[in-house]
């Protein structure tokens, strides 16, 4: 599967692929060679919006997808395009949006702290930061948005 690294332009997209199930690192604030060297040491495809980082990568064999477009509808389709990827919004792969760790399924009684909470049946944790997640309005209009996605990638192919 491809792991990737996301620019510190790009923390949106990031969260946006790991709740695809991507692999995805992402720092809010991270240098050029810092991003290279993870990219290089990890085997990982670079997302960015950074003419001059593209460039310098590519000098570099490090594998780089260079986003023009200021389009995350775009962004993705570009992604899915360089990369063969289908995107689905299925919980059982996604990744935690905070740290990028991997999810497992929760048992109910997770959310005693949270009585707003008693109509959802379903919940996830992330085994590294713990964060608890559970498919609300977001994820549906994730899922609407991710369709969309597909539905040009489909006609474009």
């Amino acid at each position: 599967m491809t792991e990737f690294v996301a620019d510190a332009m790009l923390g949106t997209l990031a969260k946006k692929l790991r709740i695809l199930g991507f692999d995805c690192k992402y720092f809010a604030s991270i240098n050029d060679e810092e991003i290279a060297a993870l990219a290089k040491a990890d085997s990982r495809t670079i997302i960015t919006k950074d003419k001059l980082l593209a460039q310098k990568c590519k000098k570099q064999d490090i594998r780089v997808i260079y986003l023009e477009s200021h389009s995350e509808k775009e962004h993705l389709i570009k992604i899915a395009r360089v990369c063969n990827l289908r995107y689905a919004v299925d919980a059982s792969n996604a990744r935690c949006t905070s740290c990028n760790g991997c999810l497992k399924k929760a048992d109910r009684s997770i959310i005693t702290l949270m009585p707003q909470l008693t109509h959802i049946s379903q919940f996830w944790q992330c085994l590294d930061c713990k964060h608890i997640y559970w498919e609300g309005s977001h994820i549906r209009n994730l899922k609407k948005f991710i369709s969309e996605v597909n539905v040009e990638l489909q006609n474009k192919r």
